[in-house]
């Protein structure tokens, strides 16, 4: 009787434990829906953890899709891919992701958090940035169709457009370090040392600054990405400036 007694009182408990945990997991599904809708900045990691398709930091990684489709992914990027008969549908998570479209009667879109994109065959690239998408087109054309408000424009080859979920921008000559990248290089055409830094830090683990007094000078040239060590190295060889390390992984440009 004792061991029976035991025995009913150990399946109770594993019973309990069973309930507890799908309660977790329906409370997390449900947290993480949630904070996607209200907080979108803050899901995106978690996102990103669990998409089909991943780059780490200091990565560029290229795939082909099922219908021929090419992509590479940016350094520290994430997207899922979701083909149905009627629809070819890629959600970029976070990061960037340059994209060479096949043939296929299927429309091609692209989500973000600011809206949808429709390729019009055509290689483009899309960058997920905190509160805007970035929008460069190579070849062809993209209808930008933002998820609040402004009606639909089509971006044509050599032009790009920022966009968030209410409003288009302007559209500007199309920026070819967009397309560079997948190649392992940092096209820099005139950019300022500030907007180098921001990009290189992307590849590097750890911090990555630039001081003020600095930041204004001017960056020509070609850099390898996969070597941030040494794109910094070249740098200190061509403006007059210095690498400090505060720490192994903390680094500032300052003036020699």
């Amino acid at each position: 009787m004792a061991l029976q007694t035991l025995g009913t009182a150990r399946n109770n408990a594993r019973s309990r434990r069973q309930v507890l945990r799908t309660l977790a997991v329906l409370s997390g599904g449900a947290l993480l829906g949630w904070t996607g809708l209200r907080h979108p900045q803050l899901s995106r990691p978690l996102l990103a953890l669990r998409a089909e398709y991943r780059s780490p930091t200091g990565s560029v990684r290229p795939f082909t899709l099922t219908d021929g489709t090419r992509i590479w992914l940016n350094s520290a990027s994430a997207l899922d891919v979701d083909y149905r008969t009627d629809l070819r549908l890629l959600r970029l998570i976070e990061g960037e992701v340059l994209i060479d479209t096949a043939r296929d009667p299927r429309p091609f879109v692209v989500e973000t958090t600011e809206g949808r994109l429709r390729a019009l065959g055509t290689r483009f690239s899309v960058l997920q940035q905190p509160r805007s998408t970035l929008l460069n087109v190579f070849d062809g054309a993209v209808e930008v169709r933002p998820a609040e408000g402004d009606r639909p424009h089509v971006t044509r080859a050599g032009q790009q457009v920022r966009f968030d979920r209410q409003r288009i921008a302007d559209s500007m000559p199309a920026s070819y370090l967009r397309q560079g990248w997948s190649d392992g290089l940092l096209l820099a055409d005139d950019m300022t040392l500030a907007e180098f830094t921001q990009e290189l830090a992307r590849y590097r683990h750890g911090h990555l600054d630039v001081a003020p007094e600095i930041a204004h000078l001017r960056v020509m040239g070609t850099y390898p990405l996969h070597d941030s060590e040494q794109a910094l190295a070249m740098l200190e060889r061509v403006l007059p400036v210095r690498v400090r390390y505060t720490l192994p992984w903390w680094a500032t440009l300052e003036p020699r």
